[in-house]
């Protein structure tokens, strides 16, 4: 693709093709083709969620199967709290489109575009693979461990005890697709607003106009002085940063609106899958079994999935924060004092760094990533004192 036609929403793209495959994409008009299979990724996803709730109530009391199931539960929870938010919030999701279509986005920003896509197929490699080996050990590895099922269940039903089996890897795999797209879907909006957030400080830090731009200006306004013809350029320059400044806020509080509700949960999940997976790794005395490998292989999904959640979250609160030193850093000496008084404006906007929050709780930064691992680490703890003998 030809550098000047990419455009911020050609990243989200090939995650749009997946989420309509399993009819999650949010659409204003859905056929009815899209509405069955909407249904179908609906239906599997709560029907099995249902059935891990029923399961962990039926064995209660049984804290190594009860771990066992939470390993799944955890992740099906948060897979659900996206989609609804993604439908619940539509609104704001398609004003996040809307901006991304924007010229205010787009305009000089081919090349942060174009090093977020070649991130964004990376990501989809490393989380595509993560995902494929989750499945082959829940579904097929099983088998060869003669287990009824990939995960625990202890109801009696005869002689569907296949259909069961199929149905929890079915379940699996639209769980897993629909939770892994939502998820590079989420990092690729928090990646798109840092790239532009930095290269707003760049642009502020350059703001004063140049010799090419003063030349190029110089051509159509020849009556005007040297510093005349740099205050326009500059004034022009001002004038479309501070537009950018306006949409990067609205696109923060608009993803902060359709994600907020699944990041909380998704924090609640993965403390509770790193809780349960550690405290299966740690009681376990055969490190060669396949259910340690599966174990050790959800808490990685987790730490992975987490750890980007949370670095991308913290990258767009140094971004912003720089905004107001980019103002600073540019050669506001050599401004009029118009320039001057609008750049005090918006560095006093810029002031206090602009964030995702987890349902207003806290920010998503890395100092609530280490929150959460230590939330998980005093969990195993308290469990394994008190459930787990020595």
């Amino acid at each position: 693709m030809d550098q000047q036609e990419i455009r911020c929403i050609d990243v989200l793209a090939p995650l749009e093709k997946m989420l309509r495959i399993s009819g999650i994409w949010p659409l204003k008009h859905m056929t009815f083709k899209y509405k069955l299979r909407t249904a179908i990724s609906w239906l599997f996803s709560y029907v099995f969620l249902a059935s891990m709730i029923a399961e962990v109530i039926h064995v209660k009391g049984d804290v190594e199967k009860i771990n066992e199931v939470l390993c799944v539960l955890t992740p099906i929870c948060g897979c659900g709290s996206k989609q609804v938010s993604l439908i619940y919030y539509k609104k704001n999701f398609f004003n996040i489109l809307k901006i991304l279509k924007s010229d205010t986005f787009n305009k000089g920003n081919a090349n942060m575009i174009q090093k977020i896509m070649t991130l964004t197929k990376r990501g989809k490699k490393i989380f595509h693979g993560l995902t494929f080996g989750t499945l082959v050990l829940y579904s097929v590895i099983p088998l060869f461990d003669q287990k009824d099922y990939p995960i625990p269940f202890s109801f009696n039903v005869g002689r569907y005890k296949c259909a069961v089996y199929l149905f929890q890897v079915a379940s699996l795999a639209i769980v897993a697709w629909n939770l892994t797209t939502i998820d590079l879907l989420f990092v690729d909006l928090l990646a798109l607003g840092t790239g532009l957030a930095n290269n707003l400080g760049k642009k502020l830090s350059n703001i004063v106009g140049g010799k090419k731009e003063c030349n190029d200006y110089c051509k159509i306004s020849a009556k005007l002085n040297v510093e005349e013809i740099m205050n326009k350029v500059s004034l022009k320059s001002l004038r479309e940063c501070i537009k950018l400044h306006i949409s990067i806020l609205r696109y923060i509080n608009d993803i902060e609106a359709v994600f907020s509700f699944s990041v909380i949960v998704h924090y609640m999940t993965a403390t509770l899958l790193l809780c349960s997976s550690l405290l299966q790794i740690t009681t376990m005395v055969d490190i060669h079994s396949t259910q340690f490998i599966r174990c050790s292989w959800l808490a990685v999904n987790a730490l992975l999935q987490s750890f980007l959640y949370h670095w991308f979250g913290n990258e767009i609160i140094v971004r912003t924060d720089k905004i107001s030193e980019a103002c600073y850093s540019s050669s506001w000496y050599k401004c009029n004092v118009e320039l001057r008084k609008m750049l005090l404006i918006v560095m006093t906007a810029s002031r206090k760094p602009v964030g995702v929050t987890i349902y207003k709780f806290t920010e998503l930064s890395l100092v609530s990533f280490v929150t959460m691992l230590r939330w998980a680490y005093s969990f195993t703890a308290l469990v394994r004192a008190r459930y787990v003998p020595d």
